[in-house]
């Protein structure tokens, strides 16, 4: 029984942990050049992604329906396309 209690909190650990961003210090250091430099994928919503600003505050946006984020444009795009691990 206390081994069962203890997967499920550490399985709850690592969910909660999964949802935790932080603007990388670079972002505050030496700011956003461009528009897209300070973009990440939301590691909880496919359907969005994260915009940092030169103080390090955290920004949630969201996709235009029916598309989901791609790292690799920086932009949100077409499902099949897209970079993000599950689809949300």
């Amino acid at each position: 029984m206390m081994i069962a209690v203890f997967i499920l909190l550490s399985m709850m650990n690592f969910t909660t942990a999964r949802g935790i961003f932080r603007c990388p210090e670079k972002d505050i250091d030496e700011g956003c050049k461009d528009p897209l430099s300070c973009m990440y994928p939301n590691p909880n919503d496919c359907n969005g992604f994260i915009q940092c600003d030169d103080s390090g505050r955290i920004y949630y946006k969201s996709c235009n329906p029916g598309l989901l984020w791609n790292d690799i444009i920086r932009n949100c795009d077409i499902p099949r396309h897209s970079t993000c691990g599950f689809y949300g």
